[in-house]
């Protein structure tokens, strides 16, 4: 799981976006899995390195089982529809966060956004605590899970 940057950040951290990076053996290709503009989607790292620069990024070995479980999830919801009123919500939250006030997600959807998918994985196959709604599982959120994981190692980042 890494966490990257692009132009900015939203929520007044080094971090705007998060995904998922897997090894293909079948075709020796490292793969990303990340929510971003119109869905979710799977692409070749070459092809996200290039507009990307990660900040964080932490390692876990999973065994084959869990790792074809794992993939097999991926695939089922690449594709999702991406939730933009989700992004609106956040930012909302983040205004509140600034003058002391802490809210829910105003927009929650169906849909998804990058820290969801991150953090749904870590709920259903690395026994993380759902300790808030899906569509509050922002960056904040999905970095200190990351950080506090026994299985996952920090090999990016401060």
């Amino acid at each position: 799981v890494s966490q990257s940057r692009y132009k900015g950040s939203l929520q007044g951290l080094s971090i705007s976006h998060s995904y998922i990076e897997y090894h293909d053996d079948q075709h020796d290709e490292s793969m990303i899995y990340e929510a971003k503009g119109l869905n979710t989607n799977i692409i070749n790292k070459n092809n996200f390195d290039h507009k990307t620069k990660v900040v964080y990024e932490f390692e876990t070995f999973v065994s084959d089982e869990l790792f074809h479980q794992i993939i097999k999830f991926i695939y089922q919801r690449a594709g999702t529809k991406y939730g933009w009123k989700e992004i609106v919500g956040h930012g909302i939250r983040n205004v509140a966060r600034l003058v002391g006030l802490q809210i829910t997600n105003p927009f929650p959807t169906k849909e998804t956004i990058c820290s969801e998918s991150c953090g749904e994985i870590l709920i259903l196959f690395f026994g993380v605590e759902a300790d808030v709604k899906y569509s509050n599982m922002d960056l904040r959120w999905l970095l200190k899970k990351l950080k506090n994981h026994p299985q996952f190692t920090m090999i990016k980042g401060k």
